[in-house]
């Protein structure tokens, strides 16, 4: 009875053998097959399930409802064109296609758009495209980089920041200045060729400490605008009166010090501060 026991399983172990080694190698088979026949235009738009080893009836019951089988009516194309398919679905969607284009239309609003206008055509021999500009997460302007040809070489700062201010001027719109803004000071750093010239700006007599303008030149031309392009968004201010004993309390709540340890060295200037993209009144010691 033993033997018989014994028989049986040396049976099925042979059999469990055979049965692995013909899968395997009908796999290998496949495999071989598959990889000899397959191309990306195959992979791609195939009108014959066969190369992934799916019968129809497999691909049409795998479906979902109301799916068009992906194995059919598919068009003949080469590598390149699929490419270039593939490409313009990536950048079609979600972004409008005038933002990817050269015009300027979209990003800029109206007055903007015709003052970018009239500078490019005054100190610029191309046009503003849209890879020149630059935006924050608000959509607004942060920077622009073109190349804008001055009449004077940097190396004369006077003249330099001369032309400069009358720039911001005659475009105040574009650089925000808007209706209730003026130039408090033009002022210019510079390394060797490259300088730096910073536009500060007022509003409503103050002065607004996160709206200036910096343009980067080499000789005669600005390649680089950046920095707060809005005008204020502000009423004028009320009158503000100003207790130095409640400050110097705050002060000392704030920093967790004695008041007798703080003493204010100068007074209060009342200005514009702008964060997260809002402005507000505020005051610097």
């Amino acid at each position: 009875m033993k033997k018989i026991y014994f028989y049986l399983a040396l049976l099925v172990i042979v059999f469990f053998v055979a049965f692995n080694l013909r899968n395997e190698n009908y796999i290998a088979d496949q495999a071989v097959s598959v990889s000899e026949s397959i191309d990306l235009d195959s992979l791609v738009w195939s009108d014959n399930p066969e190369i992934f080893n799916i019968e129809d009836s497999t691909v049409q019951a795998i479906q979902k409802p109301g799916q068009d089988n992906f194995f059919s009516d598919k068009p003949n194309i080469s590598q390149e064109d699929l490419v270039e398919q593939i490409s313009s679905i990536l950048f079609s969607q979600n972004t409008p296609a005038d933002i990817l284009s050269n015009s300027i239309s979209i990003p800029l609003d109206g007055p903007k758009q015709i003052e970018m206008e009239a500078l490019e055509n005054r100190y610029s021999s191309q046009q503003v495209t849209r890879q020149d500009l630059h935006f924050d997460l608000a959509g607004n302007i942060s920077s622009i980089s073109h190349d804008f040809f001055l009449q004077v070489s940097n190396s004369n700062t006077n003249l330099f920041e001369n032309q400069i201010r009358n720039i911001v001027n005659d475009h105040p719109n574009l650089f925000g200045l808007g209706e209730n803004g003026l130039i408090d000071d033009v002022s210019t750093l510079c390394t060797r060729d490259i300088c730096v010239t910073t536009v500060e700006k007022s509003f409503y007599d103050l002065p607004a400490w996160d709206h200036e303008l910096k343009m980067i030149s080499s000789d005669n031309t600005i390649f680089s605008i950046s920095g707060n392009f809005n005008s204020l968004q502000l009423a004028p201010p009320p009158s503000f009166n100003v207790d130095d004993d409640l400050v110097i309390e705050n002060i000392s709540k704030y920093l967790d010090i004695a008041s007798s340890n703080i003493s204010l060295l100068d007074s209060p200037q009342l200005g514009i501060n702008h964060l997260n993209g809002l402005d507000s009144y505020s005051f610097k010691y």
